[in-house]
């Protein structure tokens, strides 16, 4: 059983307590998965993170040994005696194993960052060492091949602003097809809205990743109109060691044919300056009360964006206009103004126009 609340004391005023969230959990062992009963969040592997109270059931990566968290590639190569492989990344040595004379395979090797290349190191008896590389960049939605990941989710949305709170049901599932291809998908079902989605991940090697996915949702509009409509969604990483950078982007078509910017993070390592990591997109469903089906909350290092939706049509918007245009109707949309300034703080330092 656990419990996060804080408690405030202010002069000349009443001390105030406040519980934020209360859940209790317990491990399933045999297969590898957490259940959860009270208030959490959904993940955000295929579609984006609520916060819910209710029951949730899903794999508990902390559960798996230390060696076979996150992804990594498997590594193959060929020793010509018995002989010691040594991996490094980012100049750490992060795995040494002794294989024997011929071909070798290595799929336990636990990654430090999430980029950066993997330099091998094939030391043979004689002392002679053979050196390659093995390309590294990921994604949320990869996963080690042969494993697999899910969740599934039962409630009632729960944000704490108000007493809206319709039921909603998700489940995502991703397996790792082999060395390169990552399969996942998922459902929604709330109040009005019902939505599946499909994707495939893949590790490029020295090209970076890529995932793409197609989303198909319908909805039911405030007037009794059913709506019904596509996404595809891109998601590009690379790393660029030499200039200790790594390079995101992310982008979402819809119908019609307008282009939603839902992430655009360059984000310098040794500065540390972190952009809008992720911007929530899609239409503003609404529903018979007025509000949105399924407000967005995610939490991200550094800052929380809420409900925040940049629409670019193409050659007309700027990732600082819209932001500006996003700050003049934020009582509309209930967008954050600290979450706004902090992401044009962050785009204007990196010079993104």
């Amino acid at each position: 059983m656990r419990n996060n609340a804080y408690w405030n004391k202010f002069s000349g005023q009443a001390d105030k307590w406040q519980s934020i969230a209360s859940w209790a959990e317990t491990n399933i062992i045999p297969w590898r998965s957490r259940l959860v009963v009270g208030q959490t969040s959904t993940d955000n592997s295929v579609f984006d993170s609520v916060q819910f109270r209710g029951v949730q059931l899903g794999t508990d990566a902390e559960m798996r040994p230390s060696s076979q968290t996150g992804f990594a590639p498997v590594i193959r190569g060929v020793a010509n005696s018995n002989a010691r492989v040594e991996v490094r990344q980012n100049n750490y040595l992060i795995y040494s194993e002794n294989v024997p004379a011929g071909p070798f395979e290595l799929n336990d090797i636990s990654a430090v960052n999430r980029s950066g290349d993997f330099y091998v190191t094939v030391i043979e008896a004689d002392g002679s060492q053979t050196t390659f590389t093995v390309a590294y960049t990921t994604l949320p939605q990869l996963v080690r091949a042969g494993q697999w990941n899910y969740q599934l989710s039962a409630g009632k949305y729960h944000d704490g602003a108000d007493g809206y709170a319709p039921a909603l049901m998700q489940s995502s599932l991703s397996y790792g097809l082999n060395n390169t291809f990552t399969l996942y998908g998922g459902a929604l079902a709330a109040e009005n809205y019902r939505a599946g989605a499909f994707g495939v991940g893949s590790n490029l090697g020295e090209i970076g990743a890529l995932s793409a996915d197609y989303t198909l949702a319908g909805t039911t509009l405030a007037n009794g109109q059913r709506k019904q409509g596509g996404s595809v969604r891109f998601l590009y990483a690379k790393s660029f060691l030499s200039s200790k950078t790594d390079f995101q982007i992310a982008a979402t078509v819809t119908q019609p044919q307008v282009i939603i910017a839902s992430a655009m993070r360059l984000t310098s390592v040794d500065a540390g300056t972190m952009a809008c990591t992720k911007m929530i997109t899609g239409p503003l469903t609404k529903t018979k009360a007025g509000r949105q089906a399924l407000p967005n909350s995610i939490t991200r290092p550094g800052f929380i964006i809420k409900s925040i939706a940049l629409i670019f049509l193409p050659g007309k918007l700027s990732v600082r206009t819209a932001l500006s245009s996003l700050t003049s109707a934020s009582k509309i949309t209930g967008i954050a103004q600290e979450a706004i300034s902090r992401c044009r703080r962050a785009l204007t330092a990196l010079s993104i126009t």
